[in-house]
């Protein structure tokens, strides 16, 4: 019962919280207005619990690999042949990275060379996360998995879900830990990222709120139930306000300078298209 007595010493400390939380009920459950209330309750939550970090090092643990307009203009228009994704995995896998959270959808096959070329660059590191998506093949029958090639999850670190709730002013506040059809689920992308990364700090995960305990997240993501052509969101986490500026890197400048790798050296990596258009 302490978090219960911790709420109410900040809720005498921070008496805004009350007048925000008698508002929303005066509003009931279906207000644009309650909505925005409710946003700005966990943005004065967050900036009013959470400690301070060192926000430089975790930075500096990660690097965002851009497939940007220069990248196109230089390396092809887009899809990129797999062949060329395989080069980038294989350079980053020999520069040293941790992990590789690799944000591109490979669910249909390509040419067969290339394909199986990605395959052993995937297989060689060990350390790629590749994303799963949900697709409707037909109107009106449902959702379906749009999962990676099997030769390519063969020697995945692990298969995602990259599904993201957008708020309506534009801010993605929380992430759902697990998300799926029916009996198969799949852990977000950061969280799988950081199993890989680290993992046996990746089997604590934080509560629903800054008042909560650490909570256990069991893995691989397995549920029972549901339906099977419906996407379900579970676990969700609500995320702090704070700003983590992580540098970038061009996919570019990675393929084509050699001192460009030294930054990839024990980090975080995470690769994606920025281009606009895509």
């Amino acid at each position: 019962m302490k978090w219960i007595q911790r709420l109410g010493l900040w809720s005498v400390r921070h008496p805004w919280w009350v007048a925000v939380a008698s508002i929303a009920l005066l509003l009931g459950p279906a207000s644009p207005l309650l909505d925005r209330l409710d946003r700005l309750a966990w943005d004065l939550t967050a900036r009013a619990t959470q400690g301070v970090r060192d926000r430089s090092v975790v930075a500096d643990e990660q690097l965002i690999i851009t497939i940007d307009e220069a990248s196109l203009q230089a390396l092809g228009r887009w899809p990129w042949p797999r062949a060329l994704h395989a080069e980038l995995i294989d350079r980053l896998a020999a520069s040293g990275a941790r992990a590789i959270g690799y944000d591109i959808l490979f669910s249909d096959a390509g040419a067969l060379a290339d394909d199986r070329r990605l395959a052993e660059a995937i297989r060689h590191s060990g350390r790629v996360v590749l994303p799963v998506a949900p697709f409707e093949p037909l109107a009106g029958r449902g959702l379906r998995a749009g999962l990676p090639l099997p030769e390519l999850q063969a020697g995945a670190g692990g298969l995602v879900h990259v599904d993201t709730e957008i708020d309506g002013d534009g801010l993605v506040r929380r992430l759902h830990l697990q998300a799926g059809l029916g009996e198969r689920c799949w852990e977000t992308l950061a969280l799988a990222v950081w199993r890989v990364a680290d993992p046996g700090a990746a089997g604590q995960v934080h509560g629903p709120d800054p008042l909560t305990r650490p909570d256990t997240l069991t893995s691989p993501c397995t549920r029972s139930g549901g339906n099977p052509t419906a996407w379900s969101r579970h676990q969700e986490r609500l995320q702090p306000l704070h700003q983590v500026e992580v540098p970038r890197l061009s996919a570019l400048q990675l393929l084509r300078d050699p001192q460009a790798a030294t930054a990839v050296s024990g980090r975080i990596i995470w690769v994606g298209v920025t281009a606009h258009g895509l």
